[in-house]
């Protein structure tokens, strides 16, 4: 069970380093996509570090990934609604990518990781 939950929070943080950083890349550069992607990997290890010195302590895990999730849904969902005037269908055709690749699998992830922790 906890090498599943591990593969749970790997594949989770890959998400969020994809998405982070895809997010930056697009507004900044591919270096500065770069780093914030490194920067999400970073604070992702160091929140499970943390979590798995305190075994009952979810919310390491939970905040950050959470945060990492709302900040690029944040900034699609401003794109959305700040573009140009077009046709409702087109934009949620837009945005359905991100939720079905990003945000949806995310907190699937987050379910079953939640699901599989040790009951006391």
């Amino acid at each position: 069970m906890q090498s599943s939950r591990r593969i749970i929070l790997i594949v989770i943080a890959l998400l969020l380093i994809s998405e982070v950083a895809s997010q930056i890349k697009d507004i900044f550069g591919v270096g500065p996509g770069v780093v914030g992607g490194l920067l999400v990997a970073v604070v992702q290890w160091y929140f499970a570090r943390k979590a798995k010195a305190h075994v009952k302590y979810y919310l390491y895990i939970m905040v950050p990934t959470i945060l990492f999730t709302v900040i690029p849904t944040g900034i699609r969902i401003w794109n959305f609604f700040q573009g140009e005037e077009t046709a409702l269908i087109r934009k949620l055709w837009e945005f359905g990518p991100i939720f079905i690749s990003f945000i949806l699998p995310v907190f699937l992830l987050l379910y079953v990781y939640w699901d599989l922790r040790p009951r006391e």
